[in-house]
């Protein structure tokens, strides 16, 4: 990797569902990032189920996936660990 390549870590983020999107829009949006990864998808969203709580998985990615065009930043949300 260059070394001009700078990588940060958010560890603390709150639950995606319950506030932490904001955080993700913050740094999508004034971060100067051109890569937010979310590792993983499930940890971001704690005590969900990814087929029972299909709408909310659908609405959360669909967010990402609308601030990602709007800011120019690629995203990528991990299903797995």
């Amino acid at each position: 990797m260059p070394d001009y390549c700078l990588i940060e870590f958010e560890l603390a983020l709150q639950p995606l569902h319950l506030g932490g999107m904001a955080g993700i829009e913050n740094a999508a949006r004034h971060g100067n990032y051109s890569l937010i990864v979310i590792d993983t998808i499930r940890r971001a969203l704690p005590g969900k189920d990814f087929t029972k709580d299909g709408a909310l998985f659908d609405e959360i990615l669909g967010r990402l996936q609308t601030l990602a065009g709007q800011n120019r930043t690629a995203m990528l949300a991990r299903l797995r660990s």
